[in-house]
């Protein structure tokens, strides 16, 4: 068995142009090194797994041989279309789509435009968060032994069916020609959903004719990951006299192409508040993505539980009511459960309001909420009340930013 390292474009679908593989094989402990090219002729990162991506694997006595010759390659890439895209340009092309008309609607209850209208109060604020690398404990790792035509393949996968599907398509082996042995390993947090590692190790071997340990180093995971996306939330409520929420409206910008969300990118119709606003409108508005995406563990909450509850915060600061207390007037507001529209998926359509509840005010119980509400805080937000109504930010808020509550 010898071990190997995969280098591969910072830029997903990035092909190899030039390199100097000759001379890594004549470096101590190396036994090989070649470039791959995908086998297909697609160029797809969206939908789905890509399979086998373009680079140049490096085979040697010891991992750190293969990583110690694959930091003296010398590889002139050919970086593609994705190259343009950028965090700066994704903010930028956000902006400009929260100032036009959504491209479509998720969900409409009520009418939230007109409500908003004639509230006594209103709210707006922006929120950004930002994409997120699973970074396991354990980098992706795959060991493969291709010999007489079969595959052998020792790994941890949250899906081994997909992968072993993979593998076939890109050795064209047929499914009794494939063992996959699972075995322990690492926590994947929804990463392992996804196994390029698997069928990069396998092609690596069925090339290089030996068996083959592949292991990825911490860069390579970081570049190379199934992100939890990004994405941006532009919110706009009202607020009658008495502080009840009437109206809520969220333009949910993503990462997409038309109806289609990239991986874990959609934001569902039952999203909360969604049956506890009378007048409720979610729309979205997406933009073409880079670099793939995949589930992370808590899929969507991770990133939505940010904006609601950050954006009912403001709310309740808005009303000049105790959070708290907010949360539990809200809970009380729930409606039927109305019939779910098209249009995106996720979302808690089985949350169940007295629970959530009981909840809250266990938490508040046990944290000493009451107890510690300093007079300088409650002084805060009685000064910052009539701000958040009548000022709108002018970027959105970060998840990465420091709370200046």
């Amino acid at each position: 068995m010898v071990y190997a390292v995969f280098e591969k474009c910072g830029v997903f679908g990035g092909k190899v142009v030039t390199s100097n593989v000759d001379e890594i094989k004549k470096l101590p402990g190396i036994k090989d090194a070649f470039v791959i090219e995908r086998p297909d002729v697609t160029d797809a990162v969206l939908p789905g797994e890509p399979g086998l991506e373009n680079g140049i694997a490096i085979l040697a006595d010891t991992w750190w041989h293969a990583q110690s010759g694959r930091k003296q390659l010398k590889v002139t890439w050919n970086e593609g279309q994705r190259a343009q895209y950028s965090s700066v340009a994704y903010a930028q092309k956000a902006e400009e789509l929260s100032k036009q008309a959504p491209q479509r609607s998720i969900r409409t209850d009520g009418d939230a435009e007109s409500t908003l209208k004639g509230a006594a109060k209103v709210v707006e604020a922006a929120y950004s968060y930002p994409f997120i690398s699973h970074a396991p404990l354990e980098p992706q790792n795959c060991t493969a032994h291709f010999k007489d035509g079969k595959i052998e393949i020792w790994t941890n996968s949250q899906t081994p069916a997909n992968g072993r599907r993979m593998v076939m398509q890109t050795l064209g082996l047929k499914d009794d020609e494939i063992t996959v042995h699972m075995v322990r390993g690492g926590g994947g947090f929804g990463r392992r959903l996804n196994n390029d590692y698997m069928v990069e190790a396998a092609y690596i071997s069925k090339q290089a004719g030996v068996p083959v340990k592949l292991i990825w180093s911490r860069e390579d995971d970081f570049t190379h990951d199934y992100y939890r996306p990004g994405g941006f939330q532009y919110l706009k409520a009202g607020l009658d006299a008495s502080g009840k929420v009437t109206a809520w409206r969220n333009h949910f910008i993503s990462y997409g192409e038309g109806e289609r969300f990239v991986a874990s990118g959609a934001m569902g119709p039952t999203e909360f508040p969604q049956r506890f606003v009378p007048n409720y409108a979610l729309q979205t508005s997406v933009m073409p993505l880079g670099i793939r995406t995949g589930a992370l563990r808590a899929p969507s909450s991770n990133a939505f539980a940010f904006v609601i509850q950050s954006f009912i915060d403001e709310l309740a600061h808005a009303a000049g009511k105790d959070p708290v207390e907010f949360r539990l007037a809200l809970l009380d507001s729930a409606g039927p459960s109305a019939p779910v529209e098209a249009g995106g998926r996720g979302g808690a359509p089985g949350m169940d309001p007295e629970r959530m509840k009981g909840v809250t005010k266990l938490v508040a119980e046990k944290s000493g909420w009451a107890r510690k509400r300093c007079p300088k805080a409650q002084r805060w937000a009685s000064r910052s009340t009539s701000a958040i109504a009548d000022t709108s930010p002018k970027s959105p808020k970060s998840a990465s930013a420091r709370p200046t509550k």
